[in-house]
């Protein structure tokens, strides 16, 4: 089990990088898809709640599913790297 200050950090980081992303959809200089990518990333990794939400959400979306499928494997393909 993950300890619950890392899970705290990992949630309120995904959080934060989600709201960026939202922001940078609208201001040009920000890159929006990339922080918002990356927040629901972290919040899915650390909350299993989310987890589920994403399960449903790709069973219902077809379209979506693969293009998530391709980022969960590209991401973890980088984690295992480093």
């Amino acid at each position: 089990m993950i300890p619950t200050l890392i899970r705290i950090f990992g949630i309120a980081s995904g959080i934060l990088l989600t709201t960026l992303g939202v922001v940078g959809l609208f201001l040009p200089f920000l890159q929006g898809i990339i922080f918002l990518v990356l927040g629901i990333y972290l919040i899915a990794k650390f909350s299993p709640a989310f987890r589920k939400y994403i399960q449903r959400f790709k069973g219902r979306h077809h379209r979506i599913d693969s293009a998530l499928e391709y980022i969960e494997t590209h991401l973890s393909k980088q984690t295992r790297q480093k």
